[in-house]
């Protein structure tokens, strides 16, 4: 990132590059802690200027590689949106049951798990299964039982017959008024189920993303050979650590934020909206970037409400802001994951599958044992110390 900027800054106004990485962080089923991107940075350019060179060149994979055809320019959503809407930051468009919110209709019932929630600024959202009234109530216990063990409580559901006749787990808290109230908010139409998790914001939407990709698979909602791409923009500038009790970049410390959010600095950093986006395909990330910050006091600010001592900035990114100090030109940048991306294209859920000599999930390497034991020799001459308690 550092490197890349640094060309930004001595006049090399235009970068691309494939280039081979290691990342080391928690590995998932779309994760490698090697693999390979295409980097992509620009002086004075916005994200006008960059996004239409990255959907032709995901057009032309698609067009070369596959012989399909897909239709530009991509469609945006801002993540407020999409947290909204479908309860994460890369939601899978290929099919429905966007989510809604049922604060007002919560509170009104005289269910008292809604009204503890609430009392605690929780909120109540969910979802409607079209067709999804033959639903058991084996399959749904066994859809909370999944819920419980991503850490939900409970799961409330509501169900239409052919006829019309309505059943819900929570009828009985419900007037007859109110069960027309929420038949209509959640568009339960005869031979429709729909689903309502109440909590804390974060953790609903976390559980309900779960829920709606999981029937979507069990109910073969998903069409094959389907391909929807989406451009994430307006990303929270900063978020806070509950564990370290400090703040951390949503992205990267180098990430500029909305230039009208920036009187929000001193009094509340985290409303700020960063100048970040990422691109989704079929609910995976395969690119992110940002509008990178130009000026070398704003960054330094970045990294002083990052905790940063004014020894650690001077230390660690000495270089950086003092170079951001000779005209730096605005510059902005994205980079596509490759493996990730052929990883949809062949129609599998593993990345494993797309990398020549994947690691395991402990970053191990089963052909060569690595990482192995280090002789102290070795450990000595690269100047490491271990401690040992």
């Amino acid at each position: 990132q550092i490197f890349k900027q640094l060309l930004m800054i001595g006049g090399l106004d235009r970068y691309f590059q494939i280039a081979t990485c290691f990342r080391d962080e928690d590995l998932r089923h779309d994760r490698q802690p090697e693999f390979s991107q295409i980097d992509i940075e620009m002086s004075f350019a916005s994200c006008e200027d960059l996004f239409p060179i990255v959907e032709k060149l995901v057009q032309s994979v698609f067009k070369e590689s596959m012989n399909i055809e897909v239709k530009t320019p991509f469609l945006r959503m801002t993540y407020a949106d999409c947290m909204n809407v479908y309860g994460c930051d890369k939601p899978d468009l290929r099919f429905g049951m966007q989510l809604v919110r049922l604060d007002d209709l919560a509170k009104a019932s005289s269910f008292s798990i809604f009204h503890d929630v609430l009392n605690a600024k929780g909120i109540v959202k969910g979802l409607n299964v079209k067709g999804g009234a033959d639903i058991s109530r084996k399959e749904i216990d066994e859809l909370t039982t999944y819920l419980q063990s991503l850490g939900g409580k409970g799961l409330i559901w509501f169900k239409r017959q052919e006829e019309g006749s309505f059943t819900s787990s929570i009828a009985k808290f419900l007037t007859d008024e109110q069960q027309q109230e929420w038949i209509k908010r959640l568009q339960i139409e005869p031979q429709d189920a729909a689903f309502a998790i109440a909590g804390p914001e974060k953790k609903v939407n976390q559980l309900l993303d779960h829920l709606r990709r999981k029937i979507a698979r069990q109910r073969n909602l998903i069409p094959k050979g389907k391909y929807e791409l989406l451009w994430v923009t307006d990303f929270p500038l900063f978020s806070f650590n509950e564990e370290e009790g400090r703040m951390e970049s949503e992205h990267h410390p180098f990430t500029s934020p909305h230039l009208e959010d920036l009187d929000l600095f001193d009094t509340e950093p985290l409303k700020m909206r960063s100048s970040s986006y990422d691109l989704v395909l079929n609910g995976y990330e395969i690119a992110s970037g940002s509008q990178r910050i130009h000026d070398g006091k704003l960054q330094d600010k970045i990294f002083e409400l990052l905790g940063l001592s004014p020894e650690e900035r001077a230390s660690k990114f000495g270089f950086f802001i003092d170079a951001l100090k000779y005209g730096t030109p605005p510059h902005i940048g994205t980079a596509l994951g490759f493996d990730r991306m052929m990883m949809i294209l062949c129609e599998t859920e593993s990345i494993r599958d797309v990398v020549a000599f994947p690691k395991t999930s402990k970053a191990q390497d089963l052909m060569t044992r690595a990482p192995s034991q280090v002789s102290d020799m070795q450990l000595n001459e690269l100047k490491i110390l271990v401690k040992k308690e």
